[in-house]
């Protein structure tokens, strides 16, 4: 039986973050082009920001998942195919 409503995956914003910069994901901070010298009271609001459960859910998680695997599968194969015309060329 499905579930009726959407349950967090326990990851933290900070969690997420660092994902999405792994992943080269653009996030709304990329553009911001303010100084760095900012008061200690905003470097505070972001650290708890940071530690503060996220609203990734399990299927936003799940798609995601889909969605890399596809795109794993699909360098894989051009991997593949390179290495094969590279194997047919002796080079």
């Amino acid at each position: 039986m499905g579930q009726l409503h959407a349950l967090p995956t326990g990851f933290t914003n900070g969690f997420v973050q660092q994902v999405n910069a792994a992943f080269r994901v653009p996030t709304d901070s990329d553009t911001d082009n303010t100084p760095s010298a900012q008061s200690m009271s905003r470097a505070v609001l972001t650290i708890k920001t940071r530690l503060r459960l996220s609203e990734l859910i399990q299927q936003d998680l799940l798609a995601w998942l889909v969605d890399t695997g596809q795109q794993c599968q699909a360098l894989k194969m051009e991997v593949n195919k390179l290495l094969d015309f590279l194997e047919a060329k002796k080079l």
